[in-house]
């Protein structure tokens, strides 16, 4: 009887313990403050004394609903930190992730200004030295371009340059400080290799637009 109640406990305690162990392995992570801090370099939890050193790292280890405390700087301060990683916006998204600040303000996303993306015109990216999405001088004989406007019209954004260099005998084909219009589909994702389409003239070479001013109306220079 005795060694019947001891095999009993013994199984109850195995039993009381692998609940435990199951039971924590379950339990939910709940939502939480995770901080981060550019300027941290040594050990990170996401935690005020130990914050991450950056977006995405906190935003991965982050549980669904937390918020995400960024540190920043006082308005006073001419300094603003900026936190200009973007791919960890869909896991931002996905887990529902709250931003917010600590001692200031903060920066998130890309800094505002223009940044290259890509060279236009030509056949070889001067900078980065590869060929240029558009291949231009093979496919239009444009070699390079003055400055140029856009605007959206319909599905196109279209691009109006200014004095365009062509890649043959200009003399002989164009006049002399010729224009020339591109465009390319509206849907277009910038970040992604943008090659331009020339209008053309009849020999298959960029054309040179013409402005036809309607009798009576005066020219505007």
């Amino acid at each position: 009887m005795e060694t019947r109640m001891r095999l009993i406990l013994q199984a109850s305690r195995w039993t009381l313990l692998l609940t435990l162990v199951l039971g924590r392995v379950a339990a939910p992570v709940h939502a939480q403050n995770i901080y981060v801090d550019p300027g941290n370099f040594g050990p990170s939890n996401g935690t005020p004394d130990h914050p991450y050193p950056t977006l995405s790292s906190a935003a991965a280890a982050a549980p669904a609903g937390s918020t995400l405390v960024l540190r920043g700087y006082q308005y006073t301060n001419a300094f603003t930190i900026t936190y200009p990683e973007t791919g960890p916006l869909p896991l931002i998204i996905n887990k529902n992730l709250k931003l917010t600040t600590q001692d200031g303000a903060a920066q998130s996303g890309q800094p505002l200004g223009t940044q290259r993306l890509w060279q236009l015109t030509g056949e070889t990216d001067y900078e980065w030295q590869v060929s240029t999405p558009g291949q231009t001088v093979t496919r239009f004989g444009v070699l390079g371009t003055d400055l140029g406007s856009s605007f959206e019209h319909g599905d196109r954004i279209y691009f109006l340059f200014g004095d365009t260099i062509p890649s043959f005998n200009a003399h002989e084909k164009r006049p002399k400080d010729t224009d020339s219009v591109a465009w390319i589909p509206a849907d277009t994702d910038p970040e992604k290799p943008v090659s331009l389409n020339f209008i053309t003239a009849d020999d298959g070479y960029y054309g040179t637009p013409n402005i036809h001013v309607p009798p009576g109306v005066p020219r505007v220079i």
